[in-house]
């Protein structure tokens, strides 16, 4: 029963999920860049003085995939949620 409604909400998903997206990273000085999607700006620089690093927004893609799919998965089966986290660490090559 469990994994019928995993299978049902993943297709409700799949289903109302944007097959396309279209993101614009504009230059606005020395190595500061905004990328803009969906209504949405992120400041990404390489020193970390006026906004991300680039890799730090690849390293929470995954996780924040991974945390819809808990919600809507939890919420599907009914269960209550009080706090999750997710926690990932990241080590440079040198």
């Amino acid at each position: 029963m469990k994994f019928g409604v995993l299978r049902s909400t993943r297709n409700l998903y799949k289903k109302n999920a944007a097959n396309t997206s279209r993101g614009i990273l504009t230059w606005g000085k020395d190595i500061v860049f905004t990328a803009r999607i969906c209504g949405y700006a992120i400041d990404f620089d390489a020193d970390a003085k006026e906004g991300y690093i680039p890799t730090d927004s690849l390293l929470m893609g995954l996780p924040s995939c991974l945390a819809i799919d808990v919600r809507l998965f939890s919420k599907k089966m009914k269960v209550e949620i009080a706090r999750f986290d997710i926690i990932k660490d990241k080590e440079r090559r040198q």
